[in-house]
């Protein structure tokens, strides 16, 4: 399973195994209904293949594994190579990270690391009860305002010239 690397000093030759290693990278974190979806690559920066890969949300105070993808079964990421995924939380307000288990067998050895992924911009709730404040609304209604005040201002410029021309 495990690369053997050799290594020389002198007259002495050293052999090691050097196993597959996982970590995660390109992690992306975005919320649609509720719903937060962890997104990234399980990159082996191992010199061996690792087998049977498995990334999993760990329950935990504010956050919640929800279906579709409680778990992802990643399967075989071959040495110096990466596999995307996808898993899904339900996280409470003000959570600032999602813990992760990221599984594997590297050189017939099964291994396991929980890795806490940051939320870039905790979720906290709208005190108006709304989505989008008053910012969402400003900017349209003053373009409004705008439309209706150019079309005053013709209106009585067409007016005057009417009158002036009697």
């Amino acid at each position: 399973m495990g690369t053997t690397a050799a290594s020389a000093t002198g007259d002495e030759v050293r052999l090691e195994r050097v196993p597959g290693r996982v970590e995660l990278t390109g992690v992306d974190v975005g919320t649609e209904d509720g719903t937060t979806t962890i997104s990234g690559s399980v990159s082996n920066v191992g010199l061996a293949d690792v087998d049977a890969v498995v990334v999993r949300v760990v329950a935990s105070e504010g956050v919640t594994p929800v279906a579709p993808n409680r778990e992802y079964f990643v399967g075989t990421v071959p040495a110096s190579d990466f596999v995307s995924f996808d898993v899904t939380a339900r996280l409470d307000p003000n959570t600032t990270s999602v813990p992760l288990n990221v599984s594997y067998v590297a050189d017939g050895d099964r291994q396991s690391q929980t890795v806490a992924v940051p939320i870039d911009a905790p979720l906290t709730p709208d005190p108006s009860g709304g989505g989008g404040g008053t910012g969402g609304l400003l900017l349209p209604a003053l373009g409004g305002l705008l439309v209706v005040v150019v079309v005053a201002a013709f209106v009585l410029v067409a007016w005057r010239n009417r009158r002036a021309g009697d």
